[in-house]
């Protein structure tokens, strides 16, 4: 599904429901750096993937084909300093993320630094269904479009079942995430947010 390769995948908050999507697009870049809070979590990543193809280094980054760091992104500048150090091996072209609202003002950043590389960067950000709440529509505000870096927004929404509905499950979010950067639309939604009240 996913065509072509990249040089270096940014994947932030992607050792969960992501995970699965995750080993698929390592499997389409030079190079991959994970982000995840907690180092248990990018344990179990790095131990779901083929080990033969992988290097992975923890703590801080090498020049590998797998690198995992731990990094918490409510905390922008940390946050930011991490990514400074990622970018330093690799130029980053493609970045997945999975930021909760409290996590905005480091998306934003981040976006605003991928914008002074040289190289255009696809960046996919992933977000629940309350990004289609029609109470809130201004909950996740998308960013400007800009010359250097192509934002898309993946909405997580819920799957109707006759009279009732669902979450998700993991395996239909990581397909769903794999189906929009095969289409690389501006949004896209992953199962329904419609009606909204029908949401679980």
């Amino acid at each position: 599904m996913i065509q072509g390769s990249y040089q270096h995948i940014l994947a932030i908050g992607t050792t969960g429901m992501l995970a699965a999507a995750t080993r698929t697009l390592a499997q389409h870049a030079s190079q991959m750096t994970c982000l995840a809070r907690t180092p248990a979590s990018l344990a179990r990543l790095v131990a779901s993937m083929p080990q033969d193809a992988t290097k992975i280094h923890t703590a801080e980054i090498h020049t590998a084909e797998v690198h995992t760091v731990t990094a918490d992104y409510q905390d922008s500048h940390a946050f930011m300093d991490v990514i400074d150090r990622a970018t330093q091996h690799a130029p980053i072209d493609m970045v997945v993320a999975w930021f909760h609202q409290p996590g905005m003002e480091s998306c934003s950043k981040l976006i605003s630094y991928l914008d002074a590389q040289a190289r255009p960067v696809d960046m996919f950000h992933v977000v629940g269904s309350a990004a289609r709440d029609p109470s809130n529509p201004d909950l996740w505000p998308q960013p400007e479009a800009n010359s250097i870096v192509t934002y898309h927004q993946i909405i997580l929404g819920f799957v109707l079942e006759g009279e009732s509905s669902r979450w998700l499950t993991h395996q239909e979010i990581s397909e769903g995430l794999l189906e929009a950067i095969h289409h690389r639309h501006n949004k896209h939604i992953v199962g329904t947010v419609r009606p909204w009240s029908a949401r679980p």
